[in-house]
């Protein structure tokens, strides 16, 4: 029997694949609203925030339980500032519309 990685190994793997994909995120976030694109990425994050926490929660907890932000507003995040918004604010504002989605999502079966 052999055993897979920690989750500290899982978080860190996760941190360098999120790194990864965020990289130029304000030149490419235009093509995050295609669907294949966001489904694609979408499911790979999840899948990483459930190694994280070697759960099988569903939707919004598995990002919620492994205290990572959703890849669509990390991009947000990303871009805000080529926007003309401060680093700080663009962190304040996407942690505000995660707990927006958070309060406002489907909990439980």
């Amino acid at each position: 029997m052999s055993s897979g990685p920690k989750q500290s190994q899982w978080k860190l793997l996760a941190m360098i694949v999120e790194s990864l994909v965020l990289y130029a995120a304000p030149v490419w976030s235009k093509a995050y609203s295609l669907v294949k694109v966001k489904r694609k990425l979408n499911q790979m994050q999840r899948n990483m925030a459930l190694r994280v926490r070697s759960g099988y929660c569903t939707g919004e907890v598995a990002f919620i339980i492994a205290d990572v932000p959703p890849l669509d507003l990390l991009v947000q995040e990303r871009s805000d500032p080529h926007a003309g918004m401060e680093k700080g604010q663009a962190r304040e504002t996407m942690l505000d519309r995660w707990q927006d989605r958070w309060t406002n999502a489907q909990k439980g079966p």
